[in-house]
């Protein structure tokens, strides 16, 4: 079955599967999806196996006359729910409804085994994750990192602001003009992004401001129960960013919390900073399913169009 998300009773295939969708990372939330979508000028669509053991809530762009499977933007996994016994089932439905399917797994989904088994392309990537009962300890972090903490805790105030959406999603646009990295979403969208993933619950703003009550440094993470992912975020030059992390992971710590995801260790820059506050490094697949030549053509020439270059 595959239906358009906004249908109301597309959703209730979910239910069914509700103990994979509990488990699942917060971006995998179904609703997570169809708001991202939403704000990119996506569809979202849900498919669902025959006998509705295994779901994904997928959104599709246009290439010419194909259908093509990607990420929404601001995420790192795709919403897929199978079991090792449905999963190939499930990889069989998105192969026959669309022309290529592109799904980011998180990590130990068994989702893997069956893409492999049909013949789909492997690449992988990586991301930090880190128990902030442990990250709460500055001595666990690099020498800079703890330094540049302890010198600018003192004159730095970081708080959840439940109205700082719009303040960090103008951080984040910033950093990528700054960078010079292609944004994943027009800058302009950043704001309405945020706004519907906070305003729906999903995540929560925190900001660090300096001692002039300017904002320097700004995070929404998601977050599941004992889980929570970096998702959006932003800082100007200087330690700010340090010392929301540092804060972060404490309070993160005393609720509970057990699985922080940095989301990503993919662009060096990034990386290293990141790294500097210990987490491990685990390695996620992306797998592909191509089932036309001529989309592989199409999608050459839209990068060609938009990159202006061969």
């Amino acid at each position: 079955m595959t239906v358009d998300a906004s249908d109301p009773a597309a959703l209730g295939v979910f239910r069914r599967l509700a103990p994979l969708v509990d488990a699942a990372e917060p971006c995998q939330s179904p609703e997570y999806v169809i708001r991202t979508a939403a704000v990119a000028g996506r569809r979202a669509y849900v498919v669902s196996t025959p006998g509705g053991d295994a779901a994904a809530c997928v959104t599709v762009r246009a290439i010419g006359p194909f259908r093509q499977v990607i990420l929404p933007p601001f995420t790192p996994y795709s919403a897929i729910f199978s079991t090792p016994s449905s999963a190939e089932t499930l990889a069989a439905t998105l192969e026959d409804r669309f022309d290529e399917t592109i799904l980011h797994l998180a990590p130990g989904d068994v989702f893997l085994d069956a893409a492999t088994a049909r013949g789909w392309r492997v690449a992988w990537l990586g991301t930090y994750v880190m128990d902030p009962a442990v990250a709460r300890d500055p001595s666990t972090w690099s020498q800079s990192a703890s330094r540049n903490f302890r010198r600018s805790v003192g004159t730095h105030h970081v708080a959840l602001e439940p109205d700082g959406a719009g303040v960090i999603a103008s951080l984040c646009a910033a950093g990528y003009v700054r960078s010079g990295h292609r944004p994943p979403l027009p800058p302009d969208r950043f704001d309405r992004l945020a706004d519907s993933i906070v305003g729906a619950g999903m995540g929560r703003p925190w900001i660090c401001r300096n001692g002039d009550g300017v904002p320097v440094a700004g995070v929404v993470t998601l977050e599941t129960g004992r889980s929570s992912s970096y998702w959006m975020a932003g800082g100007l030059p200087g330690d700010g960013m340090t010392v929301l992390l540092g804060s972060l992971f404490s309070r993160l710590a005393d609720e509970g919390v057990r699985h922080f995801d940095f989301v990503g260790a993919n662009t060096p820059s990034i990386a290293e900073f990141k790294r500097r506050f210990g987490p491990q490094l685990v390695r996620y697949p992306v797998v592909r399913h191509t089932r036309s030549r001529w989309i592989a053509f199409a999608r050459a020439m839209r990068s060609r169009v938009r990159g202006g270059g061969p």
